[in-house]
């Protein structure tokens, strides 16, 4: 496994900018990764920039390199700079062999 995480400032005016209605077409365009496995959205809880990470989980290291590289992605970056988006960043990331598997904690 291996995650793509992409960082971002949304516009101020998430409707004014076209950011709610476009944001659809982005996730879409997300899942069609080759590789594609999971995709999650956080927003920052202290407001800071950047204050949207998008989290999409891979089937291996070379799909997130993949995808960091496809057209289509950059093609997405240049749509969201369109609607008000900026201060986008991108980074594949792959398991690391020195730290171990993720520990999860059940939650009741």
């Amino acid at each position: 496994m291996a995650l793509l995480i992409i960082l971002f400032d949304r516009p101020a005016d998430l409707d004014g900018s076209g950011y709610r209605e476009r944001s659809r077409n982005w996730i879409a365009e997300l899942t069609r990764l080759d590789g594609f496995v999971e995709f999650s959205a956080q927003w920052n809880a202290l407001r800071m920039s950047p204050n949207t990470m998008v989290l999409i989980r891979l089937s291996s290291p070379e799909a997130a390199i993949r995808a960091i590289s496809d057209p289509a992605l950059a093609l997405m970056f240049d749509d969201m700079r369109a609607h008000g988006c900026h201060n986008i960043m991108a980074h594949p990331f792959k398991n690391s062999d020195l730290i171990p598997a993720p520990i999860i904690k059940e939650v009741h």
